[in-house]
């Protein structure tokens, strides 16, 4: 009677065996390669370098003037760590300013180029990554301490350029920073909100303006914005005992300086304001 296996099992019997055979090889332990390899640690990215002004000058790229020194700081405080560019003038300080950004990627770089112009007043500048913003990191809860921040560079200033005066002063979201910082009991002489939103971090500005002892100036455009913000930065300067300088358009860092570097006219009544802070204080 004919066997009723199918003539290929026996080939694929013997082929499974092979293969099992192989496999068995390929187990063995040789001593050398059995190990699995060891999987290397993913490491922590590391800040950019920020020691030389070539590091600032790689970061900012077209923010960093050219004809300035610019020095590279790391200020650090209880939960603070937060980088800053200084520009000093050739001469001792006649005023400093601490600057604060607006939101976005340039940072602290977006005011070099005026804090520049500033320096040809005798005008010493700190612009600073507030926390959680550009390159500088801080604790948890420590992003809301402002005036701890703007403390930090305006002792510098005080320190390394000599300055008597220290002026807070800040674009957009910069500018609601700089009323909050002021607020919070900065040891500053004055304060200026360009083009501030009347609300940041949870704290409505004219809720606080009644804590503004120091001589302020707001800067609004009827144009930026619904024009229930032009009248709260009014009020706000109202309520605060600031001047106002209101304008028929533009926002931020861009109303002080033109776009081949000229100090507008807003430019120099900011720079005109820091340098007369002490007197606008004392008097």
């Amino acid at each position: 009677m004919p066997s009723s296996r199918s003539p290929f099992r026996g080939l694929v019997a013997l082929v499974l065996a092979a293969a099992l055979a192989l496999a068995g090889l390929a187990c063995e332990d040789t001593g050398e390669s059995a190990a699995r390899p060891a999987v290397e640690p993913v490491q922590p990215e590391e800040s950019p370098s920020w020691e030389h002004p070539d590091d600032v000058a790689e970061r900012c790229v077209s923010d960093a003037p050219a004809d300035v020194e610019l020095r590279p700081l790391t200020l650090r405080g209880p939960g603070l760590d937060l980088r800053a560019a200084a520009v000093l003038p050739g001469s001792p300080a006649r005023a400093a300013v601490v600057l604060l950004p607006q939101t976005g990627a340039h940072g602290l770089c977006g005011w070099l180029p005026y804090a520049a112009a500033l320096s040809s007043r005798g005008i010493a500048a700190v612009s600073l990554d507030l926390c959680e913003g550009g390159e500088s990191r801080c604790d948890a809860g420590r992003s809301s301490a402002v005036a701890d921040q703007v403390d930090l560079a305006g002792q510098w200033l005080r320190r390394e350029a000599g300055a008597s005066t220290v002026v807070v002063v800040g674009a957009s979201m910069g500018g609601s920073q700089a009323v909050r910082a002021t607020a919070q009991g900065a040891a500053v002489d004055a304060w200026v909100d360009l083009s501030g939103p009347s609300a940041w971090d949870g704290t409505r500005l004219l809720d606080v303006a009644g804590r503004l002892r120091q001589p302020g100036l707001v800067v609004h455009a009827r144009s930026d914005g619904a024009a229930s913000e032009f009248r709260a930065a009014r009020t706000l300067a109202e309520r605060a005992g600031a001047q106002f300088l209101g304008l028929p358009g533009g926002h931020g860092w861009e109303l002080v300086l033109t776009l081949d570097g000229t100090e507008t006219r807003t430019g120099r009544a900011v720079a005109e304001f820091v340098l007369g802070a002490r007197r606008h204080r004392d008097g």
